[in-house]
């Protein structure tokens, strides 16, 4: 049985001349434009470096970025221009289609290699304790529609995760446990809402 949603905005537009209520935010959410402050030191790293000398250099970068930032900007990333374009494409081929055409594709299956998901559980049960995500910063464009491509590198489910043997002594012991990659991504689809990241769950 397919999940219960509520229509896109691109599944109103054809039918309606206004907005309706319940997808307008109050004026004292909205993000204020006036407000954003452009911070031109967002790390940029060149993944370039990471095939030659500077390799070790790059690695630090990453690791910088991700200690202070969080996230990183890249370039001479690999992926050809029109990979890009045409995932693009196809995304937006997509979510033109009639829900019923999209619903088609609905799973809960994590296994599925292909399907449509949601970032949340639509069937959470109600007495599990409620839990605050962190707030998106993207403004969405009120004339042109907002697509995101996130991707996903997954190693093979018998590979052992854990710290690198170099970096562990008796000053620095492992903060986490040596896991299966497999133990992680059942982990992680069955965590429901009891813990902020799978990570907490391998702690030692």
């Amino acid at each position: 049985m397919a999940a219960p949603t509520k229509p896109l905005v691109s599944d109103l537009v054809s039918s309606i001349s206004s907005l309706p209520a319940n997808y307008v935010r109050p004026e004292s959410d909205r993000p204020n434009l006036s407000e954003v402050t452009l911070d031109y030191s967002i790390p940029l790293i060149d993944l370039q470096g990471l095939h030659g000398p500077d390799h070790s250099k790059v690695i630090k970068e990453i690791a910088e970025a991700c200690k202070h930032y969080g996230f990183f900007q890249v370039k001479n990333h690999g992926v050809p221009k029109e990979v890009i374009d045409k995932m693009l494409s196809i995304s937006r081929e997509f979510y033109h289609l009639p829900e019923s055409e999209r619903m088609k594709n609905y799973s809960d299956d994590p296994m599925k290699t292909t399907r449509l998901s949601t970032s949340f559980n639509v069937k959470t049960e109600k007495d599990r304790p409620p839990t605050t995500g962190c707030k998106s910063r993207a403004l969405v464009n009120c004339s042109e529609e907002r697509i995101s491509i996130s991707t996903f590198y997954c190693p093979s489910p018998d590979a052992v995760i854990g710290p690198a043997q170099q970096l562990i002594d008796e000053d620095h012991p492992p903060l986490y446990r040596n896991y299966l990659y497999s133990e992680y991504y059942q982990k992680f689809w069955n965590r429901g809402l009891n813990s902020e990241t799978c990570l907490d769950m391998f702690k030692n």
